[in-house]
């Protein structure tokens, strides 16, 4: 599985916010950019790490789950598709369908941007 890339930059971007921010309702996946528009800060996962994103990709598991309090997404494209999945701020994912678990992927959130939830 690899995650790809072009010309000017690789596509495993990760936005999120800060944990202290309070919301009053859970905000789904698909409102996450605009409910958060002007608290959002952006970053990649690139070069050494990016093998390490590629391969925790294989690490979701399906959780019964019935909401989180969103705090970041992460966006990829792997074989010409792209995919989004919201988090929270203790490492479960939703791609507004269902809900997982990844804690290699989430270790590496963590690492790879040391000011998230902190």
């Amino acid at each position: 599985m690899v995650v790809a890339k072009t010309k000017s930059h690789f596509l495993f971007k990760v936005t999120y916010v800060d944990c202290s921010i309070e919301t009053v309702i859970s905000i789904p996946c698909n409102l996450f950019d605009t409910q958060f528009e002007q608290e959002k800060k952006y970053g990649e996962i690139k070069n050494s790490e990016l093998k390490k994103a590629s391969a925790s990709l294989k690490k979701f598991v399906k959780i019964n789950w019935n909401s989180i309090d969103l705090r970041g997404k992460i966006e990829f494209k792997l074989a010409s598709q792209k995919y989004k999945y919201c988090f929270d701020e203790f490492g479960k994912f939703t791609d507004g369908v269902a809900f997982y678990e990844n804690g290699q992927l989430f270790k590496l959130i963590k690492k790879t941007f040391p000011n998230f939830c902190t």
